[in-house]
């Protein structure tokens, strides 16, 4: 039995005014600057399948995901158990649901994404070739620690670690990064999928 892969992206913009997520206040999307996307792999060897999906969102709570992955696999015919979706946690994306009092409930994105996530599915599988799999690993300081050890006993978000009363960052990052990749037969990448520890807020006050 040979392994066969297929790939598939989808660009998931919100609409222009939409709610932005990953802040404690209502932010909008005045322009958008890079696309959001659903990127999907997917890889079967005999009769086991897998589809993986990696979306540019804050996050999904497990009701819609469940819903989202039964919609994937009417339309893919991968068994919804066996597609994983995960989010790159992004604090520039849509507001899906609201974790803030005043922030709506995006019930018409949250549709549209659900069209969106079956019709990648559809094609990552109707794109399947013969492929190779493989993996590694490497080191790659994405993230950092943002929580820093005074010497009164008392930690902050951020702070200035030349300052003489500085004792530490309170936990450890995580600085390795993993690939695994997909090629067909001639060599020619189909997909990488990669996965490195950050939290992605350096546009956290943004409006784009």
């Amino acid at each position: 039995m040979s392994v066969k892969a297929g790939a598939a992206t989808r660009v998931i913009n919100p609409e222009i005014g939409d709610d932005l997520a990953g802040q404690l206040h209502r932010r909008f999307a005045n322009y958008i600057r890079d696309d959001l996307e659903a990127n999907f792999l997917y890889l079967t060897e005999g009769s086991e399948q897998m589809l993986l999906v990696s979306l540019d969102l804050l996050g999904i709570i497990t009701p819609d995901g469940l819903e989202m992955r039964e919609k994937m696999a009417a339309a893919s015919g991968v068994p919804a158990e066996k597609i994983l979706l995960c989010c790159t946690h992004t604090h520039s994306g849509p507001v899906l649901r609201p974790f803030i009092h005043d922030a709506p409930d995006n019930t018409a994105y949250r549709a549209r994404l659900a069209d969106w996530l079956a019709d990648g599915a559809r094609e990552a599988v109707a794109s399947a070739v013969p492929a190779r799999v493989g993996w590694g690993k490497g080191q790659a300081q994405i993230g950092f620690n943002r929580r820093l050890c005074w010497a009164d006993g008392t930690h902050t978000m951020y702070g200035e670690a030349t300052r003489p009363d500085f004792t530490g960052l309170e936990g450890p990052d995580d600085p390795s990064h993993a690939i695994l990749y997909a090629v067909d037969e001639s060599g020619k990448y189909l997909a990488l999928v990669h996965n490195n520890s950050c939290h992605p807020v350096n546009l956290g006050g943004s409006d784009f």
